[in-house]
């Protein structure tokens, strides 16, 4: 290593005297010309609107802060190379900057995004007699969070970064006995690394080997009694091995070494790595957990999470993170506990974002009635108006234009008490319009008159997830449009949307999930059917619980079985027979019966098909008839 590295290495060291003996700050400290070349600045991150001249800005702003360079503003140079007339086309090479600025040494680097990450790398260039020699890089990272704005991330990196670019290996040895006293033993064996990076540790273990051999007594060493003074007079000790005057220096390493705060200077490098890794280890593996979780619950990914709620993996996520921040036995520095917070920001805005309505990309749960809905994209549905009957086939095709959600399970008991409770008993016609479509003294009503489910001694109830049945479709029609008030108030329904019960074309477009000529939405085997479907067959005449048979390929579950579901449509004999857009059935029916789809527990497993359909008298209920919902356009 040449003696201009090394002396660049202290960056601001240039003199020293020959001994021990204390020597002034304005002796041992001259500031170098420094100027700030754009940096680069990766094309995926344009659209953000970061660039290399606001980071170039940034960085000179931060360098100046610190006073430990002479720096040569870009305004200046800007300046000389109009009055030079020199037109650069944004094309300036770091060295051609430094001689139009007359600059010793230029800071640039570059911004990228890896991943999720973004990372930024800064380095200092000598152009002063070496053409853009690398004397320092440094590099860090954050993670580039949508919901976050870059700017804070980039800042964040930047000030790093400058802080790092003025550091001595003294104040860098400093810093790092600092955090081991903090126990913050990550931040102090990055510390120590990046000492490592500036300081010439083989030329130091080369000149100290005859001190070891024959080592001097204490009273003839320099022993630093502070870390601050540790770090000043490796500095110093460092200049003076530039000199050429080795055995001075190996006398103050050797000095600092008997310090006991620092020990044998490799020693403390591995105890200080030891430590940062069974803290790093942590904190690494709890991001990586937390890591997983989210991107499940964005795209529900594994098959062992496949079903759970995502605000559920959510919460299992922050817990981890939040484990980490909030543990007094862990120290993190602050550049890790910002990653750690950037990731939780992350989760936090995903599981919000879960609340602000439907979305195309995943699923939808309202709150508090924890109703979980599958987005459906526009298509055809296609399919035969007999597929039970020998009689040739009528085809029908219709055209789904717009995007809808499907609620994944038949609304269960728990959910319509809790809309049932949140009427006010004490409104007579809030209690009169909820009784037309529910007959709460019946037999068949898993809800008594207080609203509240009945003891599980019924044949089809009993069980807070089971499918509410005994509702009209009336009462059904009624659950949808409170339901539209409440999130229309919260601001979570899309322009032109409500809930409403599926039409007839929109139930078998679902149930199908993208098969068009299958008896059923897996195939064609009815004797796989209970694999599928609850029916008289293998349902011992009562229902099940929602969500314990198979989904189809949308993820909808109990879409054939369990409970007949209503559709919003008046039944008629024929369902489609020509193409048409959005049917959603006749004007009335001379018998007020509603569509009916998806058999029940009591059905024959022969009668249980994608396109069977049955009608039943709009204003009454069932025990085997219940209903979902859709999140769709306005009728």
């Amino acid at each position: 290593m040449t003696t201009r590295l090394l002396s660049t290495l202290l960056v601001m060291v240039i003199a020293v005297a020959a001994t021990t003996a204390a020597a002034t700050e304005t002796d041992l400290y001259k500031k170098i010309w420094v100027a700030v070349h754009d940096f680069t600045v990766s094309p995926e991150l344009a659209p953000k609107g970061v660039t290399g001249w606001n980071i170039a800005e940034e960085m000179e702003n931060k360098l100046t802060q610190t006073g430990k360079y002479r720096m040569i503003t870009r305004a200046k140079i800007a300046k000389v190379l109009k009055e030079k007339n020199i037109d650069t086309g944004g094309s300036l090479s770091p060295v051609e900057m430094g001689k139009v600025s007359q600059a010793e040494y230029i800071v640039t680097g570059e911004l990228k995004k890896d991943g999720d990450r973004l990372v930024m790398v800064a380095k200092l260039l000598d152009i002063s007699i070496h053409t853009g020699e690398v004397e320092k890089s440094f590099d860090t990272w954050m993670y580039d969070d949508p919901g976050e704005k870059i700017n804070d991330p980039v800042s964040f990196m930047i000030a790093i970064l400058a802080e790092k670019l003025t550091m001595t290996p003294g104040e860098f040895l400093e810093y790092g006995l600092d955090r081991i006293k903090a126990k913050d033993y990550e931040a102090a064996f990055e510390s120590f690394r990046e000492m490592q990076r500036v300081a010439p540790f083989e030329q130091i273990k080369s000149i100290m080997e005859d001190v070891k051999k024959n080592p001097p007594p204490d009273s003839q060493l320099d022993i630093p009694v502070t870390g601050q003074d540790a770090g000043k007079q490796f500095d110093r000790a460092l200049m003076l091995m530039i000199k050429g005057e080795n055995s001075i220096a190996a006398k103050m390493f050797y000095g600092i070494q008997k310090n006991p705060q620092v020990g044998e200077l490799i020693k403390l490098v591995e105890i200080a790595k030891s430590l940062s890794k069974n803290q790093s280890e942590r904190t690494e593996a709890a991001m990586e957990e937390a890591s997983r979780k989210y991107w499940n619950a964005v795209k529900n990914k594994e098959q062992q999470e496949r079903d759970k709620d995502p605000r559920v993996l959510c919460d299992e996520a922050l817990g981890q993170l939040y484990g980490v921040l909030n543990d007094k036995n862990v120290f993190l520095s602050a550049l890790t506990r910002r990653r750690v917070e950037q990731m939780a920001a992350k989760v936090e805005a995903l599981k919000k974002g879960m609340y602000s309505g439907p979305s195309a990309d995943g699923i939808w749960v309202v709150p508090e009635l924890e109703i979980a809905f599958v987005p459906i994209k526009p298509g055809i549905l296609t399919g035969s108006a007999n597929a039970d009957k020998n009689n040739p086939q009528i085809r029908y095709r219709a055209k789904i234009t717009r995007p809808f959600w499907m609620s994944r399970y038949e609304i269960t008991i728990q959910q319509f008490s809790k809309y049932l409770i949140s009427l006010t008993l004490n409104d007579r016609n809030a209690r009169y319009q909820v009784e037309k479509g529910l007959n709460l003294a019946g037999e068949d009503c898993p809800v008594n008159e207080e609203y509240n489910m009945k003891a599980g001694s019924g044949q089809t109830w009993g069980d807070p997830s089971m499918p509410m049945t005994g509702v009209s479709w009336q009462g059904a029609m009624a659950f949808c449009k409170w339901l539209t008030v409440a999130e229309r108030a919260a601001k979570r329904l899309p322009s032109g949307y409500v809930y409403r019960l599926p039409t007839e074309a929109e139930w078998e477009y679902s149930c199908r999930a993208g098969n068009a000529d299958g008896r059923y939405y897996y195939g064609n085997d009815m004797a796989v059917l209970g694999d599928y479907g609850w029916f008289a067959e293998n349902s011992g005449n009562t229902l099940h619980p929602a969500g314990k048979a198979k989904p189809n390929a949308w993820g909808l579950y109990d879409m054939l079985g369990n409970s007949w579901e209503w559709c919003h449509d008046w039944y008629d004999e024929n369902f489609l027979s020509f193409d048409c857009e959005n049917p959603v059935g006749p004007k009335n029916s001379p018998d007020s019966t509603k569509v009916l789809r998806g058999g029940s527990f009591t059905s024959n497993a022969e009668d249980m098909f994608c396109s069977a359909r049955y009608n039943f008298d709009y204003k009454s209920g069932k025990k085997n008839i219940g209903f979902r919902i859709v999140c769709a356009p306005a009728i």
